[in-house]
């Protein structure tokens, strides 16, 4: 591929989605990771302890995988594209309300639920869209793209975290998540 046809304005048309749906795999998986290195300040914001805080983030992992058939399933029947946003609407109201947390009961309900309910409904419908998007060799590319976030994402996750925290307040994770959902949303209408 050359400079010439990178420049094109159909390059961002056709591999706009491909980006699209990975930032929103990426958001869902760096969510399982992100909590891990903050749980030292979650605990001593939340006067809670670490057993407590295991709940939240084994919820999270429950909820997606108990769920993540029936968003497919929705997708299948209502849209995968309209799944995807609603996922993403729900996935930042989640993220908001962790955010907020001032008890692990208002995590839980935030981040392990709600967050969940919304990534089950996006992450089917990421793999579905690309597959129905791109035909042949653009669909490999895609479908290695779409991946190779997976793998970075699960890797980003203690870093963007280690880092949130450091400099900011393990709250920033969450609430990272929200404008995230915004470019979602504005990048599917």
């Amino acid at each position: 591929m050359t400079n010439k046809d990178i420049n094109k304005p159909s390059f961002l048309r056709k591999w706009g989605p491909v980006f699209v749906l990975s930032l929103g795999l990426a958001i869902i998986i760096i969510d399982t990771t992100l909590l891990n290195v903050s749980l030292g300040n979650i605990i001593r914001d939340l006067k809670t302890d670490i057993q407590s805080l295991q709940w939240v983030i084994t919820a999270y992992s429950l909820t997606l995988a108990a769920l993540t058939i029936t968003g497919g399933r929705l997708g299948d029947l209502f849209g995968r594209k309209k799944m995807f946003v609603l996922g993403a609407i729900i996935f930042a109201i989640g993220s908001f309300i962790a955010s907020i947390s001032t008890s692990v009961g208002m995590m839980i309900a935030g981040e392990s639920i709600i967050e969940g309910i919304g990534a089950a409904l996006m992450m089917p419908a990421t793999a579905s869209l690309l597959v129905s998007t791109y035909k042949g060799r653009d669909r490999a590319i895609a479908m290695g793209m779409w991946g190779g976030v997976a793998g970075a994402a699960s890797a980003v996750g203690p870093i963007l975290g280690g880092f949130l925290t450091s400099n900011y307040n393990w709250r920033w994770g969450f609430r990272i998540n929200i404008f995230v959902a915004i470019v979602l949303v504005a990048a599917n209408r």
